[in-house]
């Protein structure tokens, strides 16, 4: 699965643009975590997902 995340930021209306407020900036991150926090197929959960992912290839090898 291809990371969302760059695309996704560099869309966005306020993360995508660098002279934005900061605390702007702030409040829609804290949206898109809640966000990712009650939808796991989230964009932002791509990374943690392939991390995990990786963890359980890693440990597979090991119990061989």
């Amino acid at each position: 699965m291809k990371n969302r995340m760059q695309d996704k930021i560099k869309a966005n209306p306020i993360l995508g643009a660098p002279n934005k407020n900061i605390l702007e900036a702030r409040e829609e991150v804290h949206r898109l975590l809640i966000e990712a926090a009650q939808n796991s197929e989230h964009w932002l959960n791509d990374g943690l997902r392939t991390h995990f992912e990786e963890r359980a290839r890693e440990l597979a090898q090991l119990k061989r």
